[in-house]
């Protein structure tokens, strides 16, 4: 099942489409967009996932600025939120780098597109309860891209190349949590 933050050209702030991420039952959230470059030369599909970057440095400033060596103390389970949170964390974003990785290499493939990889981002939108990658599909500022873009018959294949490959990611990772527990 697909939700849609929105079926037109209207602006959702980058909040609201994270709390529509979060606050469905959804596996992924996939954000697609077209891009644009100060070059038109410059073409191509990209998939960016969250950079663990975001995260790390305030835990990392956190843990030392905490840090005791006081080993005798008993563990009061007051952190044990933080620390199943940081758990979840960590594998969405493994799962985002996964998901983004396949997704580039199907859609560059299967639309004859220049893959310009998986790229770390700082996006809000992307950091999400569940694994997320924003997909830019190719660039408005390059006139043999937009006339593509502009054709709702390649909007349609981009959309279908998205989600043959959720479909097989998704099967592949049930088998793998299915295989692990």
């Amino acid at each position: 099942e697909v939700i849609l933050s929105r079926d037109s050209d209207t602006f959702i702030s980058l909040s609201q489409r994270r709390k529509i991420a979060n606050s469905r039952d959804a596996n992924f959230f996939i954000s697609i967009h077209a891009n644009a470059a100060r070059s038109r030369r410059v073409s191509g599909i990209e998939v960016f996932y969250l950079s663990e970057g975001i995260d790390d440095v305030a835990r990392s400033k956190k843990a030392a600025k905490n840090y005791n060596l006081n080993l005798q103390d008993k563990y009061t389970g007051s952190n044990t939120e933080e620390i199943l949170w940081h758990l979840a964390l960590r594998e969405n974003r493994r799962n985002s780098v996964e998901l983004a990785e396949c997704i580039s290499d199907n859609l560059s493939r299967k639309l004859s597109q220049h893959n310009r990889g998986e790229k770390q981002a700082r996006f809000y939108v992307l950091n999400a309860n569940i694994p997320a990658i924003l997909i830019e599909v190719g660039f408005l500022t390059n006139a043999r891209e937009e006339k593509k873009l502009r054709d709702s018959g390649y909007r349609e294949r981009i959309a279908q190349r998205i989600s043959d490959r959720l479909e097989q990611y998704n099967q592949a990772l049930s088998k793998t949590r299915t295989a692990r527990f």
